[in-house]
């Protein structure tokens, strides 16, 4: 019978079973990635983090608290780790900016693709402490309670926050425009 608890797998593994680890890698591999991928906005970059956010995981499931869940800590770790990485690079996106004539003889699939990479882009330009939620509430759709377990913040702190940083994204996305 295979265990799918989370606690479980970690308890097998901290009896020596070393190879269930790769089902919680299996299991949350693509959101850690898809997290480091909007942190950095680089997949070269996103996929060396993930991996090096399992590896910290793998080295502390000692510290797992089982009163949390798994998911939250691992976030957690993938949070900091990208925080690290955008500080110690200085992590900034250039912004790709569409003139008004561009929009005129563009089709709608392009137009929307070129909104997104926008988005994508001024999210980079955000603090780290305000682009983590944009992606915690908008790209992985997770309750401010989940948020504020991830970043260690209350609950109060992470709307404030996640206010800030809609109005900073707004200034942002405004003088794209023009």
């Amino acid at each position: 019978m295979v265990e799918t608890d989370d606690h479980s797998i970690i308890r097998k593994i901290r009896q020596g079973d070393v190879e269930s680890f790769s089902v919680l890698v299996d299991r949350y591999q693509e959101a850690i990635y898809r997290l480091c991928y909007y942190m950095t906005g680089n997949k070269n970059d996103a996929r060396d983090l993930t991996q090096e956010v399992f590896l910290k995981a793998y080295t502390n499931l000692d510290k797992v608290d089982f009163q949390y869940k798994f998911f939250s800590w691992l976030y957690r770790i993938a949070f900091n780790e990208s925080v690290t990485f955008a500080r110690r690079k200085r992590y900034f996106s250039s912004v790709e900016e569409l003139s008004v004539n561009d929009l005129e003889s563009i089709d709608e699939e392009t137009l929307q693709t070129a909104v997104r990479r926008n988005v994508r882009s001024a999210v980079l330009q955000l603090q780290p402490k305000h682009r983590i939620l944009v992606v915690l509430k908008y790209y992985n759709e997770l309750s401010y309670q989940q948020m504020s377990i991830i970043t260690g913040i209350t609950e109060k702190k992470v709307k404030s926050r996640l206010f800030e940083a809609r109005q900073v994204l707004r200034n942002i996305l405004t003088e794209q425009i023009g």
